[in-house]
Formats: C-alpha cells, structure tokens, sequence
C-alpha cells in the first residue's frame, strides 16, 4: 500500500489552509461546459441566502462552505436557512482538543478557532449530523445561526469575556448539541473547474478558490496579474457573465479581456458603498482562480430526524487514500465498519441508509449489513453477507448516501452492526497500473491527528488473502484513520409527532393567503406544489417560525374555482397538504326596482358575472336596526306585499358551497331609502279614496307637509312632482275608473 497525498502548513491571511489536496476528479470531455447562457446571476431571481461577515477571523473557509451548505439546502428544499459559521469553526478546531485532554476516542484537530481551514473540513463536518461515538462530548450537525451565533474574536480576552454566556468551561460555543435544523448533507462532490458554469446551474453555487489581492473598491471587481498565496481566499461562486467589462477592474491592474465569475464574499455589506451587496467579480483571467483545487459541491440533503441517529468513526477529513491491488481473477476490495450497539438496540431497531466516503471514480458499489448478536469482531466471509441492500456506482470523490432497498430490522439482543462496502473494477489487462482500488480513510498530518481503535474498521482484499484484516494492524490504538461509512439508526417507537395546519382548506381572493404551522416539536423541511414542484422562499412565499404566507403573485394564474395543493414537509412525521382554491368574494350588492307594494324589486350587483352560487333572503325592519325575515323571498326578486308597508326592505346575500364565491361568506345590501309605500294612498290609513285626493290638493297649495313616504307615494304619474294630476289620478282610480296609476308601469 502507498499513500496518494502529501501535505504542507500554508495559511493565507483570510483563512484558507493549503494542504495540498486535490481530489480526484472524473476524466473530463472535450467540452468545458455544456451551457450556452452567457451570463447568469441568482440575484435577480432572488435566490441567494444572505450575505455573512468573517470580520478578522481567518475563516473565510467556513464561511465558504457554510454558503454552499445553505445554497444546496435552498435549492433542495426551497427554504432559506442560517446555518452556524461560529460551530463549523469551532468544533474543528483543538477547543475540542482542550476539552477532551489526551483521552480523545474520535481524533483532534491541530488549528485553532480563529485559524485556516479547507473544504475537506467543512464537508466533514456538513455530512456528519451528530457526534462520532464519543463518551465525552456531543453535538449536531449543522445549527442554527440564531442558536450558536458567531462571535467576531477569539484571541482578545476582554472581548472573550463579554461574550462568555456563549460558550462553556473549555470555550466550546453553547447550543451545539440543542439546536435541531432542517436539513444535514447528504452527498457531496469534488468537480472539474472546467465545468463550474453546469454545477452553478444544477446545484446553486461551488466552493471557490482565489487570490484577493487588487480589487476596484468602487465595482467590488477582484483581479491580480500574479498570485500571491498569502492572500488566497476561500468564497461560493454563484454566477458569471461573460461579458462583464474589462474596465469595470482596477485602472492600474486591468485583465486582456471581459468576462468574470460572481462570487458570495464572506466580508458583510458595506451600507457606504453604493454598489456593495456582498457580491464580487472575479476575472476569468485571474491567474490565481482555482488555486486550492478543490472545487466542491453538496448535491443533496436530508431532513434531520429525531427518530435517527447516524453512527460514526471518522472525524478528521476523509484526504488519505490507499490504492489496494487487483487481480484478474479477484477484482473488488471490501470495507467495513464494526459498531457495538449494545447499549442502543433497545431504542434502535433497524437501519434505513448508510453514508459513506469514496474516491475511485467508476467502481460499482454494493452495501451489506450483518446484524451480531454475540459480542465478536468476527466478520462474515464474502459469500455469507445476507441480501445486498443498496448499489450503485461511483462518478465523483465525496460523500454519498444509499438508501436502503428495505431497511435493515435487528433485535434487542443486538450486540455489534457490520457494515460493509464491497467495491468492484474491471480488470485492465492492457493497463496492469489502473488495476487498483482506493479505499480513502481520515488523515493523519500536523494538521488533523486521526484516531482508529482496534475492532472498528476492516478492510477485506481477496487478492491478498481471504481474511479481514483490522486497519489498525491489530494494534490497540493506531492514526491511521477510520473509514468512513456510516449507518442511521432508527428509533423503534417514534418520539415526534405529526405537525398539523390551522387549516387544509383555504381559499384565494386576490390577497396573500396565510396558514399556520402547529410544528409539534418539528421544523419545516419543504414545500411544494402537488409534491413536486418545489416552492421557493421569498419568491413564492414567506414565513415565520410558525406561519408561511403564500404570495398572490404566486397564486394569480389561478382561474375561479381552480385550485392548488400545497404540500408541506417536516423533519419528522406525515406530510399535510393545504388546498388553496380561488374564489371570488360576494359583490356588492343594491336593491333595484320602486319599493311599493305590487312593485318588484330586485338584487343588483357591481359584478355583472354573479349569476348563480348565492342564495338570497329578503328582510324588513320598521327602525332600519332590528331586521326581519320576509318569508318566501329567497329569490333574486321579491314583489312587495302588505305587510310591509311602512317597513324598511334589504337583501342578505350568501355564497353557497362549492361555488365560485368564498364559502362561507354573506352581504347585505344597502337598506332601501325609504320605507316601503302603496302608490296613492297617502295619510296611510290602508285605502286610497277622497281622503288622499284632497290632502295631495293640500299638498299643492302649501297646506300641509310631507314627509318622504308621502311624497312617493303622492307621485302617481312617476313625473317626479306632485301636482293636481297626481289629485285627479288618484280620484279615478278610487272612482274605479283606472285599475293602476302610470308610476307603477313604468
């Protein structure tokens, strides 16, 4: 066995740790990127998450792959999440070493806080959602921002001690083992720059590499004719445009041609510069792009469950490979890690996906797990593993995650869990130094001190022998660094609840449509529409700790009586679905027609379309306040009878259910302007004969007053006056010479 890297101790001043690692990286095409567009920027769609300040902390490595991390779960999930700088910093950092003494059982890191990092940690640490097995300290992976909030200096002591309440005894941050998230890292990846364009595209951002050494203050446009390492910076690259001018860079350090990256800097918002958001450019030509060749991406999430736990080893980054031969009649190497879970399988009962490292790009993978119920190190042979439960093959160096085809059950009783790797490659005959397999363990350097005990990590190579042998080389303690293969546990009885809405049903009227959240102890993982189509935060809605706003700008191109299903996914439990229906509220609504008795009146609306979906009941009251039924008129008309003469007349209107109106919904229209009246009969006494003649003669001789029922009730001929016409009218039709007066057929 020979091992593949080497290392050096460079630390730039913003943070980035040269350890020479380059990943390996799949043979690329002729092409360098398959996308046509010649520019692209997430900021005007607005999907970036916000922007972070390292201050004069060198950890602008953290800040880096916190943003991918944050970039990869809005782009999975839709949500827009701070995740924790201050415990990525931290606990990859000797704090964890000071707290742990010389009896640590899951390895050291050698930087401090404030110190250099690379990505290799920062991956390390976004995949792993909780502790390796340790008796002495746990947390989870990654936290919440608001939970374990960053602290701007650690080497200060005064400024230390205004901010103790965060951190404990040893100076670990508070809340790095009670802050639940939404989602960990699943898988990742190591990419060739040539194709960066693509990833952008695919999965939001990548980690970047480069120099910042001369910028234009006034564009936040970096470019350098030369590279200085001790000022290599680590960033996400989220866009570019290649047209992006050349005079946009400094005056005195221009680059031969347009074109630039944009990258999400880690050095806050400058509120004194006009054009300073966070984001930079840098020039395609700066020779320093690229520097520390390890262009990253996290392609995949998962939400963390409070129902599973993620077992183990590795906690330095996975950067050793070991190359084991191949022979022509034995072409796979097998890994395994062993976990005693004696003290676990009364509340674990079954294992539904393992994570685990690989680097040799091509090999075809098989996961196994053996369940041992009697306390051995004693591994199966390769013929008697039990049923494959998940296979694939390899196309990138990183982390990957296989669900299991069925999820592996064991008992009580249960005293250790193997899981085992087996890798498969073709043999080359034309080309006998392709014939080998890496296996890629944690690194041991002056930078990481990795630890493996005995009976926990095992390698299997057939072309050397039949038998596993244990990595540390039988020794009790060794650094040559576990595998990194790591199974979820399950819990045998759930301890979450299913979150609930306030509502699954709600309609849309033209305004933003809010539903709250009862979390039950869960976070909001997803939302989407019809279970599919992914909803994106501040684009689609908004949302509160406990409550998500849907944008009408989102519902809109709903037609009436259309819907959409809005489906909300937790952390834990069963999904809710939300069914938002559009529907358009009652019109307005007035009273048309004479209101006379034998008249008929009608309801009117603004909105000429309300045809049907409403019910109607037309009401009368003598005050205009305490209000009636009338009974019988619940249609849109109502011909007005005795009894209700003298009384005020409104229409209540209803939407019905299933309608096109919001349901349930009422309005009433405007109360009538007068009480109602009977055409001629003017003193109210119930008959027109002499008696309303003379008073309406009366009348038109300024003998006596009015009020405005009389009024209407005097105008007989509809003329709008009351004269000696309206007497003689009403004197024919008491005469029973007319039948009708001319006001009440028009």
């Amino acid at each position: 066995m020979a091992e593949e890297s080497s290392y050096t101790n460079l630390e730039s001043e913003y943070g980035l740790l040269f350890d020479d690692y380059e990943p390996n990286l799949p043979i690329p095409n002729e092409e360098e990127s398959q996308t046509t567009l010649t520019s692209y920027d997430p900021r005007i769609t607005n999907s970036v998450t916000s922007i972070a300040n390292q201050s004069r902390n060198r950890v602008c490595w953290a800040f880096a792959s916190t943003a991918l991390m944050e970039t990869a779960v809005l782009k999975n999930t839709g949500l827009k999440t701070d995740y924790s700088e201050q415990a990525l910093r931290f606990l990859t950092s000797n704090k964890v070493k000071d707290k742990l003494g010389n009896n640590s059982d899951i390895g050291l890191y050698n930087r401090s806080s404030d110190g250099a990092g690379s990505i290799i940690s920062g991956l390390s640490y976004f995949t792993r959602r909780n502790s390796p097995i340790s008796n002495q300290i746990n947390w989870l992976s990654p936290n919440f921002e608001s939970d374990v909030p960053y602290t701007t200096c650690d080497s200060n002591f005064d400024y230390m001690l205004s901010v103790i309440n965060y951190f404990d005894e040893f100076g670990l941050p508070k809340g790095i083992d009670t802050s639940f998230t939404n989602a960990y890292a699943t898988d990742t990846i190591y990419i060739d720059f040539n194709y960066v364009k693509d990833y952008i595209l695919e999965y939001g951002g990548v980690f970047f590499t480069f120099c910042a050494g001369s910028y234009n203050i006034e564009t936040n446009a970096f470019y350098s004719d030369s590279v200085d390492k001790r000022l290599a910076h680590a960033v996400e690259v989220v866009g570019w445009d290649d047209n992006y001018s050349r005079f946009n860079f400094s005056e005195n350090m221009r680059p031969e041609r347009d074109g630039a990256w944009l990258i999400k800097n880690s050095w806050g918002i400058h509120n004194d510069r006009v054009n300073d958001d966070g984001y930079y450019w840098v020039s395609y030509c700066d020779p320093s792009v690229n520097i520390h060749k390890g262009c990253a991406v996290v392609t995949d999430v998962s939400p963390v469950s409070k129902n599973e736990y993620m077992l183990s080893y590795d906690y330095t980054p996975m950067a050793r490979h070991i190359p084991y031969s191949l022979s022509e009649s034995n072409n796979s190497i097998y890994m395994a890690n062993v976990y005693d879970v004696s003290e676990l399988s009364d509340e674990y009962g079954s294992i539904n996906k393992v994570m685990f490292y690989s680097s040799d790009i091509g090999t075809f993978y098989q996961v196994y797990v053996v369940p041992m119920e009697t306390n051995t190190n004693q591994l199966p042979s390769p013929s008697n593993l039990g049923a494959l439960k998940a296979f694939g093959t390899i196309n990138y160096e990183g982390y990957v995650t296989a669900d299991f085809l069925t999820p592996v059950n064991f008992g009580t009783n249960t005293e250790k869990i193997a899981v085992i790797v087996k890798f498969t490659k073709s043999y080359n005959e034309s080309n006998p130094d392709l014939n080998k397999i890496l296996l890629t363990h944690e690194v041991t350097d002056s930078n990481y001190n990795a630890i493996s005990f005995l009976g926990e990590s095992y390698y299997l190579n057939l072309s050397n022998s039949n038998a596993w042998v244990d990595i540390t080389g039988n020794s009790d303690i060794s650094n040559i660094g576990n595998f990194c293969i790591r199974p979820t546990l399950v819990r045998r009885m759930s301890i979450t609840q299913d979150s609930t809405l306030s509502s699954n049903n709600l309609t849309y009227t033209g305004a933003d449509v809010t539903v709250n959240l009862n979390l039950n102890g869960n976070l909001l993982y997803r939302i989407t529409e019809n279970g599919n189509i992914k909803l994106f935060e501040d684009n689609q809605f908004t949302r509160t700790v406990d409550s998500v706003t849907l944008k009408s700008s989102y519902l809109s191109s709903l037609d009436v009586n259309e819907y959409k299903n809005i489906v909300f996914e937790f952390t834990d439990g069963n999904s809710q679905t939300l069914r938002i229906t559009r529907k358009n509220n009652l019109p307005n609504i007035t009273i048309g027609g004479k209101v006379a008795v034998g008249q008929s009146v009608c309801a009117l609306f603004d909105d000429t379309s309300a045809t049907s979906g409403i019910s109607y009941q037309w009401q009368s009251s003598t005050d205009g306040t305490n209000w009636t039924n009338i009974d019988n008129a619940t249609s849109d008309t109502y011909i007005i009878d005795n009894s209700n003469l003298l009384k005020y007349i409104r229409v209540k209107i209803n939407s019905q259910d299933n309608s096109s109106y919001v349901y349930p919904q009422e309005k009433l229209s405007y109360i009538s302007t007068n009480k109602v009246v009977r055409y001629g009969d003017v003193n109210f006494d119930g008959r027109i004969n002499v008696s309303d003649s003379t008073l309406v003669q009366k009348y038109t001789s300024d003998s006596v007053d009015f009020n405005t029922e009389q009024i209407i009730a005097a105008d007989v001929d509809g003329d709008g006056r009351i004269s000696v016409n309206d007497a003689n009218l009403i004197s024919k039709y008491s005469m029973g010479i007319i039948k009708a007066f001319p006001v009440e057929n028009s």
